[in-house]
């Protein structure tokens, strides 16, 4: 997982910890649903890559890199 900007410590564990085993798109958006969180955008990068952009309510987003 790549940080960008300043996160505390203690929150990269518990994010490095929401996305560990998520492997395929299924697996993200099943750890979602029971956080009462979605996929708030779909960027497509071309015709195989897409990034999905999860916002948490402290404003902090995850980008998930997919092909």
């Amino acid at each position: 997982m790549d940080v960008v900007g300043s996160i505390d410590a203690g929150r990269v564990a518990q994010l490095t910890a929401f996305v560990a085993g998520q492997r395929i798109t299924d697996h993200v958006v099943r750890a979602l649903e029971p956080e009462g969180l979605a996929i708030t955008e779909v960027v497509e990068m071309d015709e195989f890559t897409i990034d999905l952009v999860v916002r948490f309510p402290d404003g902090l987003c995850l980008v998930y890199d997919t092909t």
